[in-house]
C-alpha cells in the first residue's frame, strides 16, 4: 500500500486584501510542522502541492523546520523537486460568497459581527454552490471542482504505487477528497471543509484500486499545552 499525507496550508491572511499569503503565525505553524515531522523521522518519496502562494509558503516553512531530520539531505531534494498539481488548488471561495450574496443580499454579515457569522453564511453559500444555484457567478462549478480533485486521486493511485506522498493543499480540496473516499454526500464535504485546521495532517492509504482514510485533521505539532492557542481554521 502507498500512503498520502494531505497537509492543509498554514494560516493565511484572513480579512486582508490578499488572502493568498501566510500570516506571521502561518509561517510559524508550518515550521513547527516541519520540526514535528523531523522529530518523528517521517520519510516521504514524493512531494506535491497546489500552485497557490499559501501552498508554496507552507512547504517552505515545513522545509525549514525539517533541517534536523536525520535524512534531511534526501528530503531536501524531494522538496526542491516538488511537483505542482493545480488540481490541489482551492475553489474560488470569494466568487462563491459573492454569488450567494448577490442572490441573498439581506444575509451579508456586518463587519462588526463575530467571525462565526461569516462561517455560518459561507456554509449556506457553499450549499447553494453545491446545488448548482451559483453556476452563473463562479468560474468553477461544484461538479467541476469535484472532478479535478478526484482526478488528482486517480493520477496518484496510478503513478505513485508503493510510495509515500506528501501533498500541500487547501481545506476544500481535502474535504472533497475525503468525502469521495468515504462515499459521502456534498453536505458532508461542506462540513468536512469547514472544520479542517491549518497545517493539519490527513493520512490515507491507497493502491491502484482504492484509497482508505486512516486519520483526519490532526495537528500533533500544535495540540499541546504550549501551542494549543495557535490552532486556527482560516
Amino acid at each position: 500500500m502507498a500512503e498520502l499525507y494531505l497537509i492543509r496550508h498554514a494560516q493565511a491572511s484572513f480579512g486582508a486584501e490578499n488572502y493568498d499569503k501566510l500570516s506571521e503565525l502561518g509561517h510559524q505553524q508550518s515550521e513547527w510542522l516541519g520540526q514535528h515531522l523531523a522529530q518523528e523521522q517521517l520519510h516521504f518519496d514524493n512531494v506535491v502541492l497546489g500552485d497557490m502562494v499559501r501552498h508554496r509558503e507552507t512547504l517552505e516553512g515545513l522545509h525549514k523546520g525539517l533541517v534536523k531530520h536525520p535524512n534531511f539531505e534526501n528530503l531536501d531534494a524531494k522538496i526542491k523537486s516538488a511537483t505542482v498539481f493545480p488540481e490541489l488548488n482551492e475553489f474560488d471561495f470569494k466568487a462563491v460568497a459573492f454569488g450567494f450574496l448577490k442572490l441573498h443580499p439581506e444575509l451579508e454579515p456586518k463587519k462588526s459581527v463575530d467571525r462565526s457569522e461569516f462561517y455560518r453564511v459561507f456554509k449556506l453559500a457553499m450549499k447553494s454552490w453545491s446545488d448548482g444555484q451559483l453556476d452563473e457567478y463562479v468560474p468553477e462549478k461544484f461538479s467541476e471542482f469535484q472532478s479535478r480533485v478526484i482526478g488528482f486521486l486517480d493520477t496518484l493511485s496510478q503513478e505513485h504505487v508503493g510510495k509515500k506522498v506528501l501533498a500541500v493543499t487547501s481545506g476544500g480540496a481535502i474535504g472533497m477528497a475525503i468525502s469521495h473516499l468515504l462515499g459521502a454526500d456534498q453536505d458532508s464535504m461542506i462540513d468536512l471543509n469547514l472544520q479542517i485546521r491549518n497545517t493539519s495532517i490527513t493520512h490515507c492509504f491507497f493502491n491502484a484500486d482504492r484509497a482508505r482514510l486512516h486519520s483526519f485533521n490532526n495537528v500533533p505539532h500544535l495540540d499541546n499545552l504550549d501551542k494549543r492557542e495557535f490552532i486556527t481554521y482560516s
